[in-house]
């Protein structure tokens, strides 16, 4: 299972991480394995104070290599401007390490959206089934700050993924 430590301070501040624990049948932690922007295989540019780590899914095998993946929030990332936020799919390997990554966000991972200045995409994250049919997990990810139809009523985007972690 997985954690997220959006404020964790490896290679620089609250730029977060993930920890994927290994469990014992007693549910104790028999090892664990960190994600950060200095650990676990991640090559993704992290920013100060993305927070990589703020929510997190279970996304399933979305790949197919019979490993589970993971959705990952960073919701201060600033792709497209301040704090539109992102959400990383991480691809692992048996070990808890990326293999790869896929980032979304209003400039990466094919998403459409117009996301604003403190939008924080990536807030909060689901699983949604295969909602289409296609044999892919669907996402649903929450933009609290998002002020379309007023200021900061938030926003759910509902992402229709396909097996390389893009929309």
């Amino acid at each position: 299972f997985a954690v997220g430590a959006e404020g964790d301070d490896d290679g620089g501040n609250a730029r977060g991480a993930v920890y994927v624990l290994f469990l014992n049948a007693d549910d104790t932690v028999k090892a664990h394995q960190k994600i950060s922007d200095t650990s676990g295989g991640f090559t993704a540019v992290i920013d100060d104070f993305d927070q990589i780590g703020s929510s997190l899914a279970n996304v399933g095998d979305i790949d197919g290599d019979g490993i589970t993946d993971l959705a990952v929030g960073a919701t201060n990332d600033g792709d497209g401007g301040s704090r539109h936020g992102a959400v990383y799919v991480l691809f692992l390997n048996a070990n808890g390490t990326v293999k790869s990554h896929q980032k979304i966000s209003d400039t990466q991972g094919n998403f459409t959206a117009t996301l604003d200045a403190y939008d924080f995409l990536g807030r909060s994250l689901t699983n949604l089934g295969d909602l289409d049919g296609d044999g892919v997990t669907d996402l649903a990810v929450g933009a609290d700050g998002d002020s379309d139809g007023g200021t900061y009523r938030g926003a759910v985007y509902v992402l229709f993924m396909n097996t390389d972690g893009t929309v």
